[in-house]
Parts: C-alpha cells; structure tokens; sequence
C-alpha cells in the first residue's frame, strides 16, 4: 500500500475538483448505447457537477 502525506480540506478540495473533471470528460465522450449506462453517466455528470460548485463555494468561504 503507498503511503501518501496527509492534505488540509482546502488542498483536498483543489485536488478533487481535477478529478471529478476528468470524470465528467469521460462520461460525456463515452460512446454508450445502453440506456442504462447512458443513464448511470448522465447521473455522474450530474453529480460530480454539483459536487464540484459545491467545492468551489467551500474552498472560497474557507480562503
């Protein structure tokens, strides 16, 4: 198991936005022709999208 240094919420925060990111790039340039895939990717665009304004809101209150 790697060892990784602890981070503020602040630095986790900054780290996670990216990542959701690339989360909602691949869900929206997946090419997905079962409905219930396209439903599950639809719902994680959704959700990583929120989830990031709500970081970005977080990360400003908190600077």
């Amino acid at each position: 198991m790697r060892s990784q240094a602890t981070v503020d919420e602040i630095s986790w925060m900054k780290a996670m936005i990216p990542h959701h990111s690339s989360a909602i790039l691949t869900s929206e340039r997946a090419d997905i022709k079962d409905e219930r895939v396209k439903e599950l990717a639809e719902e994680i665009i959704r959700a990583q999208e929120r989830e990031i304004k709500e970081m970005q809101k977080l990360i400003e209150d908190l600077e």
